[in-house]
């Protein structure tokens, strides 16, 4: 996965009848997160870094996700 640079703020766009804006992100990385604990990836030295790494993983999907959406006609992108 890429380094994203925060100080570019990157807006994700979403149909209100697909998913709630900002609490579908934060659902993904919270998941992306148990999933890391469930598997032993998670200890208390990375703990830290397996949430960042959680938080990036779910922005970088949704950025995918808006992308694809948005290649095959089903949305205006404004990436």
């Amino acid at each position: 996965m890429t380094y994203r640079d925060m100080s570019e703020l990157t807006r994700i766009q979403y149909l209100r009848s697909e998913v709630t804006v900002p609490p579908t992100v934060y659902e993904v990385a919270a998941r992306m997160y148990a999933a890391y604990v469930q598997s032993g990836k998670v200890e208390t030295a990375n703990e830290k870094a397996m949430m960042d790494k959680a938080v990036n993983d779910a922005i970088e999907l949704a950025i995918t996700t808006e992308r694809t959406l948005a290649g095959a006609g089903h949305i205006s992108s404004g990436l």
